[in-house]
């Protein structure tokens, strides 16, 4: 049964300010090129809060809001270790900038919006080699550019108060230092945050100044080609699984153009639109690095091609939506040693998934504009070089935002006129969940015990769970809780007969969430972000087992999680749903008494190795609501 539509609706047209804060989880990437340190990559982590101010404009056409945002915040967010017990490691994130654009749906006293745009943040850092400055990185901190994207729901409060809760995705073009032994060290840095914060808008009385538009949106429905242009940022990783070089993953991460062309079919009901798209992307990225030791080392993602589905919902004359399925991807990575046959060529055609998320507008009633992110995972072949039987295994992952055209075929009808009334969501719901789930398994050799770098085990899996949660609703304004947990298949090795077996596999995964959003008609589109758990394993054995040596960090994972998802009515009590989560868990550590041949950093004096476990999960699932009428 629909809602009566509201009646009043926030006036969002104008400017504002406002504070925020929140937590944030910061990852810096280091890529030893010169094997200075342990010739791999190392990935460190550290978390904190943040606090900042905001001042933006809105602009508001019917329903659909949009705006440009300029923002700045400073963090604690600050990690010091000690690396193979004569190294000191020390990263630090200052202050974050940044200027986006948001667009978004604005029905009822709510605004769910999507943003993207430039970043620049200050990091301070070093790597010193305790007696040695001729070998120390001493100052590799810098002010770097790069890309935010994230998503968010604002709700006006009082008068001309709101408050909001937001997630932004931070990715920093990387940086290099150099030794006075003239040895390389290459960084980069992510940083995710999720914060609340609180607005207040000029102009004049905002809550209830503006009627809401009732009507039809856009039809998004039928065969259309189109075209997209942007930039990407991939990695290639090339793990040295019989310690023959580095013992680790290197990570050889590089920026570029993208661009491509897709071909896809929608069907809409009401507001709710769901179709199919194959597209074909091509990427300009390549690295290629000669190190100290002659060591070459080449690769870049060359294209992608994808089969993806697509959920979304239509409001006025614009469609927010995800997207997930099955990705091809073809990549070069070649790893020798020069002067010698010793080739390791782990490049070719490879399967992966992708997923993300878009907004379109139409311009004319056949041609619409889009901006889309999207984030790809690719696996890799174990290969031996003609004339060395060690094992390397490759991998490679992507993040492209692009922007472009559709045309739809066929005759259209007119431009969208509003939004629905909302269906009832309110009450409680239970669900069954089916999952795909890529998960990372990274375990790094903090005390140089072994390899001394980081060790990535990437795994494709799926599973099956439930969820429990409760909504409330005001007009098309759709808030709540859920609480899930799946059990998962995601399990993998790397083995060297008779040395050594690197671990990772992921049992279970649970979360309680908080979600809100935007509905109209049968559709209910929203963001969600809570705590999560896990049963992960992560483990260096050494062979034949058992060997007292030999590391586990297997506890009970504790960490956040975010996402986007897309709910459609199919009845008065049934829904079926899509959903697309990230998830990042702190990180634990894992030791064994064997104090002889590493620093020692760990709790009285163990040697220790750390563990980190991230996920990305997209479910589709069928809903039961238990107080719908």
């Amino acid at each position: 049964t629909a809602l009566a539509s509201t009646a009043n609706a926030t006036q969002w047209t104008g400017y504002y300010i406002g504070v925020s804060g929140g937590y944030t989880e910061s990852n810096t990437r280091y890529e030893d090129l010169d094997y200075s340190a342990n010739g791999a990559t190392q990935d460190w982590f550290t978390d904190g809060l943040g606090i900042g101010v905001q001042i933006g404009h809105n602009w508001q056409n019917k329903n659909t809001v949009y705006g440009v945002e300029l923002d700045f915040s400073g963090f604690g967010v600050e990690d010091q270790r000690i690396y193979s017990g004569n190294q000191g490691i020390e990263n630090e994130l200052n202050w974050l900038g940044s200027l986006r654009a948001r667009s978004g749906f604005g029905t009822g006293q709510v605004f769910f919006y999507q943003t993207l745009g430039l970043a620049v943040g200050d990091f301070d850092g070093h790597w010193i080699v305790f007696g040695d400055p001729a070998n120390s990185w001493s100052d590799h901190g810098d002010t770097k550019a790069g890309l935010i994207g994230g998503f968010g729901v604002e709700g006006m409060i009082d008068g001309n108060w709101s408050v909001r809760a937001e997630f932004l995705a931070s990715r920093f073009f990387d940086n290099s230092v150099t030794t006075q032994n003239l040895e390389d060290l290459s960084v980069d840095q992510s940083v995710y945050t999720i914060r609340a914060g609180i607005n207040y808008a000029f102009g004049g009385a905002q809550d209830g100044a503006h009627t809401f538009e009732d009507g039809k949106p856009f039809d998004f429905s039928g065969f259309y080609v189109g075209a997209l242009l942007g930039g990407s940022s991939s990695t290639v990783q090339s793990t040295d699984i019989e310690y023959d070089w580095f013992g680790g993953t290197h990570d050889f991460a590089d920026e570029g153009f993208s661009g491509g062309v897709q071909l896809g079919f929608n069907r809409q009901i009401n507001a709710f639109v769901y179709g199919l798209e194959a597209s074909f992307t091509f990427l300009d990225g390549d690295f290629s690095h000669t190190d100290t030791f002659s060591r070459f080392v080449d690769g870049g993602l060359n294209w992608t091609g994808s089969l993806v589905l697509k959920t979304g919902m239509a409001v006025d004359n614009s469609l927010m939506y995800i997207f997930g399925g099955y990705s091809y991807g073809d990549y070069d990575l070649t790893d020798r040693n020069s002067g010698t046959p010793d080739i390791w060529d782990l490049g070719g055609g490879h399967s992966g998934f992708v997923v993300g998320t878009g907004i379109e507008r139409a311009l004319t009633p056949n041609l619409t504009f889009k901006v889309e992110a999207a984030y790809s995972g690719f696996d890799g072949d174990t290969e031996r070089a003609p004339t060395d039987a060690d094992l390397f295994r490759g991998a490679a992952q992507n993040v492209s935002v692009m922007a472009g055209l559709n045309y739809y075929f066929g005759e259209r009808g007119g431009w969208g006129t509003g939004a629905l009334p909302a269906a009832n969501w309110k009450g409680f719901f239970v669900g069954l969940d089916g999952l795909f789930a890529y998960h990372h398994g990274d375990i790094t050799d903090q005390d140089y015990y072994e390899w001394g770098g980081t060790y990535t085990v990437p795994s494709f899996g799926g599973g099956a769970g439930v969820n429990i949660g409760y909504n409330w609703q005001k007009g098309s304004f759709v808030y709540g809780l859920v609480g899930d947990i799946a059990f998962l298949s995601n399990d993998e090795e790397d083995t060297s007969v008779n040395y050594r077996e690197m671990v990772s596999s992921i049992d279970w995964q649970a979360t309680l969430r908080g979600r809100a959003g935007l509905a109209s008609g049968d559709a209910f589109m929203y963001a969600t972000a809570g705590i999560a758990w896990a049963g992960a394993d992560l483990e260096h054995n050494y062979l034949p087992a058992p060997d007292d040596e030999s590391f586990a960090i297997d506890d009970t994972r504790f960490g956040w999680v975010a996402g986007l998802g897309v709910e459609k009515k199919i009845g008065e009590k049934l829904s079926l749903k899509m959903e697309a989560l990230y998830t990042s868990y702190g990180e634990e550590q894992g030791t064994n008494p064997d104090q002889d041949n590493c620093g020692g950093s760990g709790p009285n004096g163990l040697c220790v190795m750390n563990g980190k476990d991230s996920n990305i999960t997209v479910k589709a699932g069928i809903t039961y609501h238990l107080g719908a009428e």
